[in-house]
């Protein structure tokens, strides 16, 4: 996983790991949550393009980065005056959302 947050970075990096070391945790060991923090693997702001083009299997960032890529992937977190957590929630765990998700995330832009 490639971050775009700086190594031991409050709250957020330190989550990112935190996350890592669960992935290493329920998978008994299967699968390795391996960090790679901004700068490490890729620059910070190329990690949602090293996911899609396959070169990380998946990032830890802010939404909002990525409004470039698409104005509609923010909805998919924190938007001053956007959807609350209750509301969230079933919007990112449908099946719908997830294939809404898969859309602006992984098609080529």
């Amino acid at each position: 996983m490639v971050t775009t947050w700086l190594e031991n970075f409050p709250r957020l990096g330190t989550g990112a790991q935190r996350f890592a070391d669960l992935i290493t945790a329920a998978s008994e060991g299967q699968l390795a949550g391996k960090l790679y923090v901004a700068e490490k693997f890729v620059p910070a702001f190329e990690s949602f393009d090293a996911v899609r083009e396959g070169k990380a299997h998946m990032f830890h960032a802010v939404p909002s980065y990525w409004t470039n890529k698409h104005p509609s992937i923010p909805f998919f977190g924190a938007v001053p005056g956007g959807l609350v957590p209750q509301e969230q929630t079933p919007e990112c765990t449908t099946a719908a959302a997830r294939s809404d998700m898969a859309v602006l995330y992984v098609a080529p832009p």
